[in-house]
């Protein structure tokens, strides 16, 4: 799923399902960072060179594989957290790789040109893919997964609220607004 938008509905739906009390900001930027390390810098250096004229060399764009693979991303979740307080950098660093493999399990399914991700590199140079789905595929999933994100943040703020009120009704000892 190639979009930035597929990546970070599904993250969000990822953090509410497994009900992530914290972090769901985290998420959705841990499965948006392959793309973010890897295909933005591709894409911006391609219409420089486009604009500009130039013919980009052709080892350009294998310097940013890293960022799409787990060495890449377990190094770069280890940096964001870093950015953290020492007591929040664990869990920053879990949950930006959670949302980065997710994104990975998530591209695994669509069926790739070159024959896959070399997800095991540095070791194997192997491409490997479940291949179930086009690239394309995506772009036609995203009405159904904004209506579906909708959804599960509209449960979960209504269940967040009716928790809290009932919180409230226990420490007063009857209805809220009475």
């Amino acid at each position: 799923m190639p979009d930035l938008i597929t990546h970070s509905v599904a993250g969000h739906l990822v953090a509410r399902v497994t009900r992530l009390r914290h972090g769901l900001v985290l998420l959705v930027i841990g499965n948006c960072l392959p793309d973010l390390l890897s295909r933005l810098p591709v894409r911006v250096i391609g219409e420089i060179n486009f604009r500009t004229g130039h013919l980009a060399e052709p080892y350009w764009y294998w310097m940013w594989m890293p960022g799409h693979l787990p060495v890449g991303l377990l190094l770069a979740s280890y940096v964001l957290a870093h950015l953290f307080v020492r007591e929040r950098r664990r869990a920053a660093f879990f949950t930006l790789l959670g949302g980065s493999f997710t994104h990975l399990l998530m591209d695994s399914f669509q069926w790739h040109a070159s024959g896959g991700e070399p997800i095991f590199w540095p070791f194997t140079w192997n491409g490997y893919e479940i291949g179930l789905v086009s690239p394309e595929a995506s772009l036609t999933w995203i009405p159904a997964l904004l209506v579906a994100s909708a959804v599960v943040e509209t449960v979960h703020q209504a269940a967040k609220a009716f928790v809290t009120r009932r919180a409230a009704e226990r420490r007063t000892d009857g209805p809220v607004g009475h």
